[in-house]
Formats: structure tokens, C-alpha cells, sequence
């Protein structure tokens, strides 16, 4: 009954992680360097940087996530359930271009990145399956 359970619950928890993932991160950028420090000196806005970043530590976390609680087949899990959200925020990255605001796909390929690097740490067996 507990692989049942856990089988059920792999998606949601993911997504919740790797929510939390992004907030925390976005919270803790902001009261540890209030004043950006270095990044004031590029030419890159500081908030779509940050953003970028927090997206990647959320696929990141929503990939490893997926490896943990699945019961059974992880890695093959974690590969297929990384491709649909990679698909779903690619869609969704498309419809943000078509509308002509372009900071959602800059937030798509952060996560996206986070999603591939946590797949090859995982494939690379860094991250124990």
C-alpha cells in the first residue's frame, strides 16, 4: 500500500518542492544581498538573473524530487516525468513569445537547464537512484 501511495503522490510532492525551491531561493537571494553586489555592474536586470537562476534550482529540485520518492524504476521515472515538464513549460515558454513578453521562456530554458543537469547527475550516478 505504501508504493501505491507513493506512486500516487510523486508528481504533486515534486511540484511542491521544487515551488519551494524557487521561493526559498528567491527569499534568501533577497535578504542576503539586498544590494546585488557585483550583478549592479551587468547589463543583464538583476531581478530576471535572479529569476533565472531560481528557476534552474527548481527543475533542478522537481528532477531529484521524482528520484527519491518513486518506489520502482527511478531513473527511467525521473527522465520520462523531466520531458513532460520540460514539454509543458516549452509550451508555455511559446505561448509567453507568441504574446511578445519574452522573461517566461528565459525562465523556461533556466528551468529547462536545471531539469538536464539533475537527468545527467542522476544518469552519471552523482545522484544516487
Amino acid at each position: 500500500m505504501e508504493n501505491f501511495f507513493r506512486w500516487l503522490l510523486f508528481v504533486p510532492a515534486s511540484v511542491v518542492a521544487g515551488w519551494l525551491a524557487y521561493v526559498v531561493f528567491l527569499m534568501t537571494y533577497g535578504v542576503i544581498i539586498p544590494d546585488y553586489g557585483f550583478l549592479s555592474s551587468l547589463r543583464v536586470p538583476i531581478k530576471t538573473f535572479v529569476e533565472f537562476v531560481a528557476s534552474g534550482a527548481m527543475g533542478a529540485v522537481f528532477a531529484f524530487m521524482v528520484s527519491r520518492i518513486v518506489p520502482t524504476n527511478k531513473k527511467m521515472t525521473t527522465y520520462i516525468s523531466s520531458a513532460v515538464a520540460g514539454f509543458i513549460v516549452s509550451i508555455s515558454a511559446g505561448l509567453g513569445i507568441a504574446q511578445g513578453n519574452f522573461s517566461p521562456s528565459l525562465m523556461a530554458v533556466g528551468l529547462l537547464i536545471g531539469l538536464g543537469v539533475a537527468c545527467w547527475s542522476i544518469s552519471e550516478d552523482d545522484i544516487k537512484a
